[in-house]
């Protein structure tokens, strides 16, 4: 059974990732909170911005940390699959 902090830091990681992705996609970082609240029930804009600004928001660091291993991963891996080709200065 999951715990209540498992819980909360896998929904909040999941929501980073929304948020990520439209910000990354040129959405303004307001506009991408509204558009991440109103696709999931129960959730506020005011929740998205606290989780990815407030260092101190409930199970926003655990959060942070998910999403920063994911990308560290998805680097490597990305490494692995295209190794830089040399040039010449």
């Amino acid at each position: 059974m999951e715990t209540r902090a498992e819980f909360y830091t896998k929904r909040n990681a999941e929501l980073l990732r929304q948020w990520l992705k439209l910000t990354r996609e040129g959405v303004d970082i307001r506009t991408a909170a509204e558009i991440v609240a109103k696709n999931n029930k129960g959730i506020t804009k005011g929740l998205i911005n606290g989780i990815a600004y407030n260092k101190n928001y409930p199970y926003g660091p655990e959060a942070w940390e998910i999403i920063h291993k994911e990308e560290e991963e998805a680097a490597e891996k990305l490494k692995k699959e295209k190794p830089r080709t040399a040039t010449t200065g």
